[in-house]
């Protein structure tokens, strides 16, 4: 009798842990279909990089991921994605464009302010730009990808940091200016692609025409949906709310865009805003700000800071041999 009864026991805590195993599979394949219905919608349906979209491979061949070169291919955490911290894009075969304050360490000693004919040597040895990639969960490089250092680069001699990061809704420090530019921007310089690489550029404007209220712009960026980190760059349909906004009557020279439609998540700075002008894609904008996916966007104003991108890299409005598609807006 009891060793029919420990039979049975044991029959049963058997039977009991197969049906806990299967009953976790089960709402584990349930929550990975939800999971790519939410995430993977159609471009029409789900407009935002914060809960966005994934763009199609290949699709915005000019932006690149800044990652830290001193931990990519360390182990299994070492990916492009893990160690990527901000977003660029290209503008020529050497010249890429993104936010200054990525530049930055978090104490705000990283680097110093250079004029526009000044590189620094010493400080950006940790810093890489890769090139080509789709998918950025890996530790490897393929056909037509690029990994390049950087050369140098140059910070808008105007950019605080101080402002950008310590002093973000305290305006007090600048009462007695009528107009403040917060310059969120940086050139870097890389060892030249060539045809062996897949990439393209994007065209830079001196047309200030492009940024006028209500203008339906495409963002673009590899940094956190909602959910987690994703592995392809993604992309987002917004409008343009405004070219300058203000804070105790002081007015900044950047572009917001509206609340309620795509915004940018940390790791998106740096990324670029678009436009789509006669049959012509334009860069007009760097994401500046992080917030989480919260309101409140800002990005740096591309077409103000045009006579410095052209002094510094002597490139021309319209000289992108990107082209792309028309958009869906």
């Amino acid at each position: 009798m009891f060793l029919m009864t420990s039979s049975f026991c044991v029959d049963k805590k058997f039977f009991l842990l197969i049906f806990v195993i299967l009953l976790i599979g089960f709402f584990s394949v349930i929550y990975k279909i939800n999971s790519k219905n939410l995430t993977y919608k159609t471009k029409a349906s789900t407009p935002q990089i914060f809960g966005g979209q994934p763009a199609d491979p290949g699709e915005w061949p000019f932006v690149v991921v800044l990652y830290d070169k001193t931990l990519f291919g360390k182990g299994i955490i070492g990916t492009l994605k893990n160690t990527q911290f901000c977003t660029g894009f290209l503008i020529s075969n050497s010249w890429v464009i993104t936010a200054a304050h990525c530049l930055y360490k978090k104490e705000g000693d990283f680097s110093k302010l250079f004029v526009y004919n000044k590189f620094d040597k010493k400080s950006n040895d940790f810093i890489g730009v890769a090139v080509g990639f789709d998918n950025i969960n890996t530790t490897k490089v393929g056909q037509k990808q690029a990994l390049r250092d950087i050369e140098g680069y140059v910070i808008y001699e105007g950019f605080n940091y101080k402002y950008r990061y310590k002093n973000t809704l305290d305006f007090s420090e600048y009462k007695d200016m009528r107009v403040f530019h917060n310059d969120d921007i940086a050139l870097i310089r890389i060892k030249p692609l060539d045809d062996s690489v897949n990439f393209k550029t994007i065209s830079i404007t001196n047309d200030k025409n492009l940024i006028v209220p209500t203008t339906y712009v495409e963002i673009l960026g590899w940094g956190y949906t909602e959910k987690a980190k994703p592995d392809v760059l993604y992309e987002g349909i917004n409008k343009i709310d405004s070219n300058r906004r203000s804070n105790n009557n002081i007015i900044v020279n950047e572009i917001t865009i509206i609340d309620s439609a795509a915004r940018p998540n940390q790791g998106d700075s740096g990324g670029p805003m678009l436009t789509y002008n006669n049959n012509e894609w334009f860069a007009i904008g760097i994401a500046s700000s992080e917030n989480s996916g919260l309101p409140q966007s800002y990005y740096t104003n591309l077409i103000e800071h045009y006579p410095w991108i052209n002094l510094v890299t002597k490139i021309e409005e319209g000289q992108g041999s990107f082209i792309g598609k028309s958009p869906e807006w």
